[in-house]
């Protein structure tokens, strides 16, 4: 702002008017600061600073309605042909659309550079959230290479490449070993997949099962994997990051599942059908969540359908206040062949494995050092046959289920129970519904 002695000449463009003020002042300070050669100086290079602003300035002001009229192009996305001053000094630009651009468009405008603004909003959320799902991923693969690498260094023996055993070998494998690095309890899921962990890790191993392998839960699950959408629901509600951190570990395990064992596994879309309008947007706002979880690893998008379009799909729908539905897409999981596949997996690695082999008590020994029993094996029965065997191993894994206090009673009679059973009911419907 100039200061209150600033010469006003009417008929004399701003700029110049400023221009001469401070070089008549500029002029008094030199008579005054003659003897002051770095006084002198310093004036010197304001006053070429000042110039340097003073054409800017000039520029600016010969050239403000075609800047205007720039920046109005670029937002507007029109091309500008001519331009001239209103009423009331506001600029009027006439457009090669036969479209004119006055203060009554303002709002039309705004309105425009508001959605742009908001979509350049969207897309840097979602560049930012893109950029951390890939470090996620790079740090999961860089974990991924660094195991494999340790695997590799150590031979891994497959000892029934082109044919399994049978029973009778795996029970006398069973009743001849001096003893077993471990010795596993349950054919299910569980008991499985330790028997392959320990196997590929070149440890003896041994497991038995009382009935037949995945028998008992492992075959009695919704045959779906999925990350979880009510625990999503409540990590969001409740600000619980656990339940969150939960969902994305299940969400990975679901695409682990669909890459290793893709003729056992494949998505499977679920259609969610709505019955109030204001559950449309919330359920979709959910599932959008879902899927932006899943990052990468998402199946599939999830997406609205029509009233009419969900009753196609679903004929036997109660028609009465529906709204529309919802589908998004989840995994479907084969759990007794993957259990199965699991075991045989095993075997061929040289575990020795026996179904209908129960456990009539463990095995226990005092430690030399101590004088504590502990367990080192158990007494198994073949239940077809009713021999009755040793089997000694270094260490006892307990995979039973729901069974789990009763193999624990074995060790101590007076142990609490630690499993509480419960029950579900799954509801098989034709395919017609």
């Amino acid at each position: 702002m100039p200061s209150a002695d600033a010469p006003t000449h009417r008929g004399i463009s701003s700029p110049d008017r400023y221009y001469m003020w401070y070089s008549a002042k500029t002029e008094e300070t030199e008579k005054q600061t003659s003897s002051a050669l770095p006084v002198t100086l310093l004036i010197n290079s304001l006053k070429a600073k000042t110039d340097e602003l003073t054409a800017n300035i000039r520029y600016l002001h010969e050239h403000q309605s075609a800047c205007v009229m720039a920046i109005t192009e670029a937002w507007l996305d029109i091309n500008i042909t001519s331009s001239e001053v209103g009423p009331l000094g506001f600029s009027v630009f006439r457009t090669d659309r036969d479209t004119t651009i006055t203060r009554k468009s303002r709002p039309m405008a705004f309105r425009k550079v508001l959605k742009r603004t908001a979509i350049v909003g969207t897309g840097a959320a979602a560049t930012l959230f893109g950029l951390s799902q890939l470090v996620e991923y790079r740090k999961t693969q860089h974990g991924l290479v660094r195991l494999a690498r340790q695997a590799a260094e150590m031979e891994l023996k497959v000892p029934f490449a082109d044919e399994l055993p049978s029973r009778g070998a795996q029970l006398a494998t069973l009743r001849d070993t001096e003893e077993f690095d471990v010795l596993i309890v349950g054919g299910g899921a569980t008991g499985a997949g330790c028997a392959l962990e320990a196997v590929t890790r070149n440890l003896k191993t041994a497991l038995v099962e009382r009935n037949d392998y995945s028998s008992g839960t492992s075959s009695r699950s919704t045959k779906l994997i999925h990350g979880g959408v009510r625990y999503l629901q409540k990590a969001i509600m409740k600000l619980d990051y656990e339940q969150y951190m939960m969902v994305k570990e299940a969400l990975h395990e679901r695409a682990n599942l669909l890459e290793i064992a893709p003729h056992l596994s494949a998505p499977l879309p679920i259609m969610l059908p709505v019955y109030k309008w204001w559950q449309l947007p919330y359920y979709w706002a959910g599932i959008k969540m879902y899927d932006l979880v899943a990052g990468m690893e998402c199946l599939k998008s999830s997406y609205v359908l029509s009233k009419t379009k969900a009753l196609e799909l679903f004929p036997m729908l109660k028609k009465d206040r529906l709204v529309g539905a919802i589908v998004y897409y989840d995994g479907q999981h084969n759990d007794a062949r993957m259990n199965l596949a699991i075991g045989l997996t095993a075997a061929r690695y040289g575990a020795a494995m026996a179904n209908y082999t129960e456990v009539v008590n463990l095995l226990k020994r005092a430690d030399p050092e101590t004088g504590v029993e502990k367990v080192c094996g158990a007494r198994c029965r073949d239940v077809l046959t009713g021999q009755e065997f040793d089997v000694r191993a270094k260490c006892v894994i307990n995979a039973t289920g729901p069974f789990t206090d009763s193999l624990r009673k074995m060790d101590d009679q007076k142990t609490a129970n630690i499993c509480q059973p419960s029950a579900g009911v799954h509801i098989v419907i034709p395919g017609y519904y």
